[in-house]
């Protein structure tokens, strides 16, 4: 989604010298930093998620296969999106070719709506078991058939990214020579009517629709009695404490994508309605951008923190796991030192370990 490069198209242009980095090693090293923190957790994290629900089947329910979704998408986040954005806000130019340049903006793009998506999709299927609670409750297979259509939708709205990326390159007056990626557009106003219709479809809509389910849900659970079908004590066990649990858990996740995408939403509309000088421009680029993106990343990462703080289940699964994890690593070590220590045995044991044993044994031979 990186659609704020400069977007004229400039074939063998040339420019004078430039940095090969944009910032001090100083600052670069702090960026560098605080994005390798958050891909170890972001990583690390989504993984747990992943794991917990496939090896737990206590876990494979509709919420935790749309918790997975989500995962997954962080989890193509951080191994592809972050490393490109990290070089990219680091160095001038771009690094990764022709293919990457068209497909970067595709998959971030796509990872951002599918996440998004899946947000709204747990939503309703949170009202609907409030609400609804008669109802017929989505299958595994009807599950798996949204988070398909959740990211067949995500890729088909993304597609234009790909078609209109390209590299140019410029080359320097010092010899050298970068390369950029940059949109070329039929028109202005259609680069301006697809960003506009992005953002309302990726991020204002999807956002007001969840937010508004779960306020529904909200008043529904805080007041139940003013319920006909909720004043059954069937229908009210339902709404339990650990449902209640898992709406906040979800409403946190929907709250949190909000305002950790807003800042990079804003920088993204500003630069394409507003009008800023050059200055405005340089710094928005090389310091306010990398910073806005690595607020994003920390969605991402802070993902499975919310799950294990608001969920039991989780908690208890990613304790599990790593324990499982900790102790098969100790008989690892206890089987490695007790290999070592056999083997020193035996070449002690063959080994002649005084002159009289070594006189014996040229004797026999």
């Amino acid at each position: 989604m990186d659609q704020f490069v400069n977007n004229t198209t400039v074939a063998d242009h040339v420019m004078g010298a430039m940095p090969f980095m944009k910032h001090s090693p100083l600052v670069a090293a702090v960026f560098t930093a605080f994005y390798v923190v958050i891909f170890v957790l972001g990583v690390t994290g989504n993984l747990l998620v992943c794991v917990v629900v496939i090896k737990d089947r206590s876990m494979r329910t509709v919420t935790n296969y749309f918790i997975v979704n989500l995962a997954v998408s962080d989890l193509l986040v951080m191994l592809i999106c972050l490393p490109v954005t990290l070089v990219e806000n680091l160095l001038t130019g771009w690094r990764f070719g022709q293919a990457m340049c068209k497909l970067y903006p595709v998959i971030q793009g796509a990872t951002v709506g599918a996440s998004l998506f899946t947000l709204v999709a747990i939503a309703a299927d949170r009202y609907k078991a409030v609400l609804h609670a008669t109802s017929k409750k989505l299958s595994g297979c009807s599950t798996l058939c949204v988070v398909a259509v959740v990211w067949v939708l995500a890729l088909a709205i993304m597609i234009p990214q790909g078609l209109v990326r390209r590299e140019n390159w410029y080359y320097l007056t010092d010899g050298n020579n970068v390369v950029t990626c940059t949109e070329k557009w039929l028109n202005e106003i259609y680069r301006k009517l697809y960003f506009g219709s992005l953002f309302m479809i990726c991020y204002a809509i999807p956002l007001i629709v969840a937010i508004v389910l779960y306020v529904r849900i909200g008043y529904r659970i805080r007041k139940p009695r003013r319920s006909f079908h909720l004043s059954s004590s069937p229908q009210r066990a339902r709404v339990s404490a650990r449902k209640v649990a898992v709406i906040k858990m979800l409403a946190t996740v929907v709250v949190l994508f909000a305002v950790l995408w807003l800042p990079l939403q804003t920088v993204f509309m500003v630069l394409e309605f507003a009008t800023i000088t050059e200055a405005q421009e340089y710094v928005i680029f090389v310091y306010v951008y990398p910073i806005a993106h690595w607020l994003t990343y920390l969605n991402s990462a802070l993902n499975p923190v919310v799950y294990g703080y608001f969920n039991n289940n989780f908690r208890e699964a990613f304790h599990g796991l790593i324990a499982t994890w900790r102790k098969n690593i100790g008989l690892d070590s206890m089987r490695k030192k007790a290999f070592i220590m056999s083997r020193r045995l035996t070449r002690t044991t063959k080994t002649p370990t005084s002159p009289t044993q070594q006189i014996q044994l040229t004797t026999i031979n």
